[in-house]
């Protein structure tokens, strides 16, 4: 009897102090502790739901059922909700009760379809990091695009400048093609000039008078149109 009383004792002082733990929790805490039960419970009921489906093959009840699952879930998240706001305060996440109930009805029936013999994807938390990653590699090749895109900006100006100058120097070249031909020209002027000019200087000076040997000997210039005279 003694000893009845010892574990009384001690059980009434255990659940004492889980109470004064208890009224230490903020409304905040309590909200979000409710909401992670309340998640669990509803993910429960979906499995209940899920287990009648496959041995009852009733797709109406597992509507009924899954309706009321979901209709249990929004009550309470609401009551958490108004009671942390009474309080004064608020819960950590607010108004997404939605969201929470999408998302866990998605997980579940990717459970459901791989307990079926389906494949079972990846968890969320492996998908965010490889998204992470994803976006950290797409940063740095958006990078690479922005340095490459300068890049080929300066190749397109300096191609523009190559250009310009490739037609200056053809223009030039064209020049020079000119100048050549017209220097070709007065060379064998000159030299067919200058050949009969020294016939008739030593014709004029052995058969001509002296005025006329003269006139002969007199520099030949060379006209525009390639002909030779006695300047």
């Amino acid at each position: 009897m003694k000893a009845c009383r010892i574990i009384v004792v001690v059980l009434g002082v255990t659940l004492l102090g889980m109470a004064h733990v208890v009224e230490a929790v903020g409304p905040e805490q309590k909200c979000e502790a409710g909401k992670n039960y309340a998640a669990g419970r509803y993910v429960a009921c979906l499995g209940k739901a899920e287990k009648k489906l496959i041995y009852y093959d009733n797709a109406g009840r597992y509507g009924i059922a899954t309706a009321r699952c979901a209709a249990s879930l929004g009550a309470g998240w609401e009551k958490l909700e108004s009671r942390t706001a009474a309080a004064g305060m608020a819960c950590p996440s607010t108004d997404d009760q939605a969201a929470v109930q999408g998302f866990l009805e998605a997980c579940q029936q990717s459970v459901a379809e791989a307990l079926g013999g389906g494949t079972l994807p990846g968890d969320v938390v492996t998908c965010n990091d490889a998204l992470a990653a994803c976006d950290a590699d797409l940063a740095a090749c958006n990078d690479d695009l922005s340095t490459c895109d300068g890049s080929l900006g300066t190749c397109n100006s300096d191609l523009v400048t190559c250009g310009s100058a490739l037609s200056g120097c053809a223009n030039s070249l064209a020049t020079a093609e000119d100048g050549l031909s017209t220097c070709s020209t007065g060379i064998g002027c000159q030299l067919l000039c200058s050949s009969s000019n020294s016939l008739l200087v030593t014709a004029g000076y052995r058969h001509l008078s002296a005025v006329q040997s003269q006139n002969f000997s007199n520099p030949i210039a060379q006209t525009t149109a390639g002909t030779c005279h006695h300047i």
